[in-house]
């Protein structure tokens, strides 16, 4: 191979020219749109703003997709045939990467998701059956007026606030955090948002937005607020925990940015029949715990040697991770992983220090934790709370918060004396 072809093969692989052609060619073959040109430009276009990490299958193609390398039916594959089968699925020879990202047994849940991750679902924003309590307006706070994707284009056109304004203005929102669409939204749940005209979601990379509140300061007033944790009539901001950046307005379309942009969400329908309480959590199950503030997952790194310490990852990382509350008596607590099969403690040798980590240990707890929930209520879904070591007091923290200049989107989980907007969590995964 000479040199200007050897050139040209590395600047074709740079720019991913390959995979490009291959993703829109298979597009068009799957869609079969009428007007292909059109298509193509709003393909480009999608590639331009969220890049590559696109597929065209739902979940049960991925499922038919797994049976067919599990040909003994053992409920798993191999490493080599999970990497066969993700290249059967990919657009792209070049889409994966990094083969590590497949352990040596495969289970059929653990193929979905790492898929999920590495290739984005053609799975219509994972909406469940729409009923009249899943559509609500949206309101943008800066414009005081309803938002509502154009019928041409992804640009929002704007309407004055009236609950029978057109289809357009109508928005499907739905808890990714449940299966059945039971109870009123709350801060730090998960959403799917999706226009009822358009049938196209709010953000098109279809990520789940985290709903959050936007306060920096949290004191016992606040804290207590947070006992029904309603989004209600509220302003609300969207956080894509993905990018760890704000659903925003900038003219006349949606983008993210690091600033927050304020939305009001509006029921289109009376809510009566969506609950406000949500269920209690049960002891002897085992439930993700999330940051309340961020919206990333309890979960755990073992960078040194053995030792495996508390950290919190972002919403997309593979196998999140499962955590026993065993209640010893009122509010007093241990944390378990069922799975590692540790506990979760407080090594430290000078327990009046703020820790810098939290350890995973199987041996028998020295320390408990106590989970106060506003207004002392029981822990239940939804609802935040704090995690404080009794052997000093201190509550289980993270140790910064700046996830737009951290690649590993990963941060450690310590202790601090104080009280800050990120010491609450929450329980939330009620599938």
């Amino acid at each position: 191979m000479n040199y200007r072809i050897e050139k040209a093969d590395l600047y074709i692989r740079q720019h991913r020219i390959i995979e490009l052609f291959e993703d829109l060619t298979t597009a068009i073959s799957y869609e079969q749109p009428t007007d292909i040109k059109k298509f193509l430009i709003e393909q480009l276009q999608l590639k331009q703003k969220f890049g590559f990490k696109t597929g065209l299958f739902k979940p049960e193609e991925i499922d038919n997709i797994f049976t067919l390398f599990d040909l003994k039916q053992d409920g798993w594959i191999s490493k080599k045939q999970a990497i066969d089968a993700f290249k059967v699925m990919a657009a792209s020879q070049y889409q994966l990467k990094d083969e590590s990202i497949f352990p040596e047994k495969v289970t059929k849940k653990q193929f979905a998701e790492i898929i999920g991750e590495h290739l984005e679902m053609k799975n219509k924003n994972n909406l469940r059956p729409v009923q009249e309590q899943n559509i609500y307006l949206i309101k943008s706070i800066q414009d005081q007026k309803l938002i509502g994707f154009s019928r041409n284009d992804y640009r929002l056109e704007f309407n004055k606030i009236d609950l029978n304004c057109e289809k357009q203005f109508n928005w499907i929102i739905q808890s990714d955090d449940q299966n059945e669409q039971h109870y009123e939204f709350r801060f730090g749940e998960y959403v799917l948002i999706q226009n009822l005209e358009r049938n196209i979601p709010i953000n098109q990379d279809k990520v789940p937005l985290l709903l959050q509140f936007f306060n920096e300061t949290i004191d016992s007033q606040v804290f207590n607020k947070c006992s029904n944790n309603l989004i209600g009539n509220q302003p609300c901001i969207l956080k894509n925990s993905y990018n760890n950046l704000y659903l925003n307005i900038i003219n006349s379309e949606l983008t993210y940015k690091q600033q927050p942009f304020y939305f009001q969400i509006i029921p289109k329908q009376n809510q009566r029949n969506l609950a406000i309480q949500r269920p209690l959590c049960n002891q002897i199950c085992d439930y993700q715990i999330r940051n309340y503030f961020t919206g990333y997952q309890l979960s755990y790194s073992s960078q040194f040697q053995n030792d495996k310490y508390l950290t919190i990852k972002s919403q997309p990382v593979i196998n999140l991770e499962k955590w026993r509350i065993f209640q010893l008596e009122s509010n007093i607590y241990h944390l378990y992983n069922q799975a590692q099969k540790c506990y979760v403690q407080n090594l430290s040798m000078d327990k009046q220090q703020e820790s810098n980590y939290i350890f995973l240990s199987h041996n028998q707890p020295k320390n408990n934790w106590r989970i106060i929930c506003p207004y002392n209520q029981q822990l239940s879904f939804g609802t935040p709370f704090l995690i404080q070591d009794t052997s000093n007091g201190y509550y289980m923290n993270i140790d910064m918060f700046n996830p737009k200049n951290d690649e590993s989107n990963e941060f450690v989980v310590v202790l601090k004396k104080n009280i800050e907007t990120t010491s609450l969590w929450v329980v939330y995964y009620m599938k």
